[in-house]
């Protein structure tokens, strides 16, 4: 018996010294479980709703995920009487980003390994990111899968790299535009129909003003080509991309994260319900979840996307 949905039961016995305790499910049916995958403190008699699997050891069935029927936030009394919230542990923080059906294959004997190699095996020392950017790193196959994205660039990335193909793999059947090539930038090269090529920025107004200004002051002295660019050489670099009618465009680009605003904007006029969400990872990588929006605002509440779901619909 292996479940995906919760299933409810209540909590028969619970060895607190051990860690350990039995939940007897609705149907009779007896799971192991121990208190580390618990997000509430275990107690006997509680009402629990429980996610189940097939024990390694021993036989039997086991919980991967426990939760109270009226789950909330777990207070800890302080002596005056107040309360403060319990911080989440890296155990309870993985199950909700597995509810999601993301880092399925994640299980106890990868998570106590990578816990030892990044944590000197103490889970509180590290963070969910951190968990899950190890985990893809060494699987990319399920990075894949789960739309995973992972760049160690600050500003521009390489002009060997296409992102948007990239992205294109992660989100299977998107309308997005693809790279011909870049220009203002050393090594680029690339495809392109000069008549077709309408130097702008995209989407962005600042981008546009500036695109404006130079256009009138050296549209004049410069051809389309070089006006491009000028334009990539003032604003960072410029990438030519092709949209799915066969018109391309250029764009001003100043870091890795206006090629995926591309790409969100693409996705939305193709009232498409996917995006692409930034992780804050606190290091010189970055990280991003291509992933439904429905799935991103459930997981808003564990992973730090930046900025936060709600403002990149």
């Amino acid at each position: 018996m292996t479940t995906t949905d919760l299933v409810t039961g209540r909590i028969t016995s619970f060895r607190r010294e051990q860690a350990f305790g039995l939940i007897t499910l609705d149907d009779g049916t007896p799971v192991k479980f121990d208190a580390g995958i618990c997000t509430m403190v275990p107690e006997e008699g509680a009402a629990v709703r429980i996610r189940v699997g097939p024990a390694k050891w021993g036989g039997g069935l086991k919980a991967l995920y426990v939760e109270a029927v009226d789950a909330g936030p777990i207070v800890i009394v302080t002596g005056s009487g107040s309360g403060r919230a319990k911080p989440r542990s890296l155990e309870d923080q993985l199950a909700a980003v597995q509810r999601e059906h993301l880092v399925s294959g994640l299980s106890e004997q990868i998570f106590g390994e990578l816990c030892a190699e990044r944590f000197g095996g103490r889970p509180e020392a590290g963070t969910i990111v951190e968990l899950l950017d190890a985990y893809y790193t060494g699987d990319p196959a399920r990075a894949r899968s789960d739309g995973y994205l992972r760049r160690v660039t600050e500003g521009l990335p390489p002009v060997s790299d296409d992102v948007l193909a990239e992205l294109a793999a992660l989100l299977p059947d998107a309308k997005l535009p693809q790279q011909v090539r870049w220009s203002g930038r050393d090594g680029a090269s690339g495809p392109r129909d000069e008549s077709q090529v309408e130097t702008m920025p995209y989407e962005k107004a600042d981008g546009a003003a500036l695109g404006g200004a130079l256009g009138g002051a050296l549209g004049g002295a410069l051809g389309e080509g070089e006006l491009d660019g000028a334009l990539g050489g003032a604003l960072g670099a410029a990438l030519v991309v092709r949209d799915a009618d066969g018109s391309e465009r250029s764009i001003s680009v100043g870091s890795l994260d206006d090629v995926i605003a591309v790409a969100n904007a693409a996705l939305r006029r193709a009232s498409d319900g996917r995006r692409i969400y930034k992780l804050q990872t606190g290091g010189a990588w970055q990280g991003y979840f291509a992933i439904a929006s429905e799935r991103a605002l459930q997981l808003a509440s564990t992973l730090p996307f930046t900025p936060p779901p709600a403002d990149v619909f």
